[in-house]
């Protein structure tokens, strides 16, 4: 009975032991396909833990960032991934300790200019997702950007080429109607100044009324000399043939 009962349990220990082994090869398995994946996406991927250290890289990602994933591994993401805006050149925050932060997928900003290792800087769109477990527990972050320089720069020739003459370089008549028009509203032109003179006038002058112009009285020139009257006498009228 002895010999019967030592042999159940080391079969019970094989038996754990099987299915521990299976297990193991399962995650191993499944985390390959994750990595497969991520490595197969067109766009480039970087990959954290909660604390916002790299985990993975793509092979996009570290051709666009310049570090390879087994330099980047561990390292903080900021250090890895920096962007800056590119009109201010102002660091913009790291899209991971949003999601972080906040629980949400968000994209980045327009004018988002990321810095490769290198010192070059290349226009990227991206935007970040939080990584849950089961419970739903946030475990990490996915952060996906795509190099989008050459559309920024075309689009930046089509909007010159809109407002310029291809030959000169200097503005064209479209361009220079818009500005002349913004400025015609700046300035207000069209309008009498409010210190302008008033001088109404008609086509005929009797000898017996006499046209006048009021100036403007200001509160220094409030004298009888601010009443500004020139009266037509009828001797130098004009008489109507």
């Amino acid at each position: 009975r002895l010999t019967r009962d030592f042999s159940q349990m080391v079969r019970s220990l094989a038996d754990d032991r099987r299915r521990r082994d299976e297990a193991e090869a399962s995650l191993f398995a499944e985390k390959e396909r994750a990595q497969v994946t991520l490595a197969s996406i067109g766009d480039a991927v970087i990959t954290t833990d909660v604390s916002g250290r790299v985990g993975f890289l793509n092979s996009v990602a570290e051709q666009m960032t310049g570090w390879t994933s087994a330099e980047a591994t561990d390292k903080p993401l900021d250090e890895i991934f920096r962007i800056i805006n590119e009109t201010s050149r102002v660091a913009l925050e790291n899209p991971v300790e949003v999601v972080l932060r906040t629980g949400v997928i968000v994209g980045m900003a327009n004018h988002t200019v990321l810095v490769r290792r290198d010192g070059s800087e290349l226009n990227i769109e991206d935007s970040a997702a939080p990584i849950r477990d089961r419970s739903g527990t946030i475990i990490g972050v996915v952060l996906v950007f795509h190099d989008v320089t050459k559309a920024h720069e075309m689009a930046k020739q089509m909007g010159w080429a809109a407002t310029h003459d291809s030959l000169t370089g200097l503005h064209n008549r479209a361009e220079f109607e818009r500005r002349l028009q913004a400025l015609i509203e700046l300035t207000g032109a069209g309008k009498r100044a409010p210190n302008s003179a008033v001088c109404p006038t008609s086509r005929t002058t009797s000898s017996s009324s006499a046209s006048r112009c009021w100036a403007p009285i200001t509160p220094t020139t409030r004298t009888s000399s601010s009443w500004s009257g020139a009266t037509a006498t009828s001797s130098s009228a004009r008489k109507p043939p």
